[in-house]
């Protein structure tokens, strides 16, 4: 394969990956809609995704980022008191 052909295929691979990235984004902009703005669910999808960075298996960054992003969404959710918990914390001292 050639260098052009190449870079060709990663260029295409970077608008699919963004693509995903994306929709993962409007995504969960629609599921914490009137909880947190857009702004920061791009914002906490993309520190996710530098988060996995380093993954090997570069295909499955945008999907793992989303699923990362809306755990750290609904906790900050969660600590605003915005929704509540599905499980009641039992916080046990000794």
């Amino acid at each position: 394969m050639t260098t052009d052909g190449t870079e060709r295929i990663a260029a295409i691979e970077a608008k699919r990956i963004a693509l995903q990235i994306d929709t993962e984004t409007a995504a969960l902009a629609r599921e914490f809609g009137g909880i947190v703005n857009r702004e920061t669910v791009a914002r906490i999808v993309h520190e996710s995704i530098e988060s996995l960075g380093r993954a090997e298996q570069r295909d499955f960054v945008p999907v793992f980022a989303g699923r990362f992003a809306r755990e750290r969404l609904r906790a900050l959710a969660q600590a605003d008191g915005a929704i509540t918990k599905p499980v009641p914390e039992i916080l046990y001292v000794c």
